[in-house]
């Protein structure tokens, strides 16, 4: 009877330190998706103030200068708007599903540990689709931010020589 108690002591602390980091990861990837928000708009900044002094490089800029520096501050503002938009992600359960799921099987959540689990299975589920998400806007932000610097690199290269 002893090692059953011991053995059920154990479990819920294992759960709870498994709860406790992944409440720790998932707030990992909300301070990671407003970080990569963030520096989307930073880009859409920069690409705004790019445009607003491209008339002033017009007439120093070769016709296919132009075109690149167009192009890829274009490529960068598009990949930048992207990575700010917000991505559909999975929802934490209302209440009300909590209620009625517990309700329907009462007899399962007579334990700590039942419940435990059940926060396990939402939180995985919503911090996994919130990580690709924030892999998506990654992806975007390091496209935007390479088209921004070949555009500039090139458009620069092509005023001096």
């Amino acid at each position: 009877m002893e090692n059953m108690e011991e053995q059920q002591k154990l479990a819920e602390l294992m759960m709870s330190n498994i709860l406790s980091l992944g409440k720790f990861s998932y707030s990992l990837q909300e301070k990671r998706e407003e970080s990569l928000i963030n520096q989307s708009g930073r880009m859409l900044t920069a690409c705004s103030v790019t445009d607003a002094l491209l008339p002033l490089s017009i007439s120093k800029v070769p016709d296919v200068g132009l075109m690149v520096l167009f192009a890829g501050i274009l490529v960068s503002f598009v990949f930048a708007v992207i990575a700010g938009w917000r991505f559909k992600a999975r929802p934490m359960p209302s209440i009300d599903v909590f209620y009625d799921e517990v309700y329907k099987r009462w007899e399962e959540f007579k334990s700590q540990p039942v419940f435990d689990m059940q926060w396990k299975y939402h939180l995985s589920a919503i911090h996994k689709r919130k990580k690709e998400n924030n892999d998506k806007r990654a992806r975007c932000i390091l496209i935007s931010m390479i088209s921004f610097v070949i555009s500039i690199v090139i458009a620069t290269i092509l005023i001096w020589f």
